[in-house]
């Protein structure tokens, strides 16, 4: 029953974690780019390929800040709908949903954290996510 919005959470997580490699990526990327800019070009020869290799980066450094930007658009507009969704729970449902799937908290950091045991803590999991489900069928 409650698998489809389980798989939601699931996928925004998913989503911020791709958004954190692209954002990693870029970094690099970047890192590159000044590396270049910073090479003192007095010694090249006129035939050199230099301005070709700082074109391709910034190619790649262009084509990345797009998928970024697009990739946080789609993040957002799933972040609203989730905090939606979540903002209806009871409260330590509330925060266990946002440990778990907005945090990207390992179960037995929540169970820690709420001062809950592990069994407990799956139990109010599972309310949560039965919750969550009825709520996102009468919308």
């Amino acid at each position: 029953m409650s698998c489809g919005i389980k798989e939601k959470l699931k996928q925004y997580r998913y989503m911020k974690q791709e958004l954190e490699q692209l954002e990693d990526d870029l970094e690099e990327w970047r890192s590159k780019a000044e590396s270049i800019k910073s090479t003192q070009f007095d010694a090249i020869p006129c035939g050199s390929n230099a301005n070709n290799d700082i074109s391709d980066i910034i190619a790649k450094i262009v084509e990345l800040e797009q998928r970024r930007n697009d990739k946080i658009r789609v993040v957002l507009e799933e972040q609203r709908i989730i905090d939606e969704l979540i903002d209806n729970l009871p409260e330590r449902e509330r925060v266990l949903i946002r440990k778990r799937y907005k945090e990207g908290k390992e179960w037995e950091r929540i169970c820690i954290e709420m001062n809950y045991s592990w069994r407990k803590t799956h139990y109010m999991h599972a309310g949560a996510l039965k919750i969550l489900e009825q709520k996102k069928l009468l919308r």
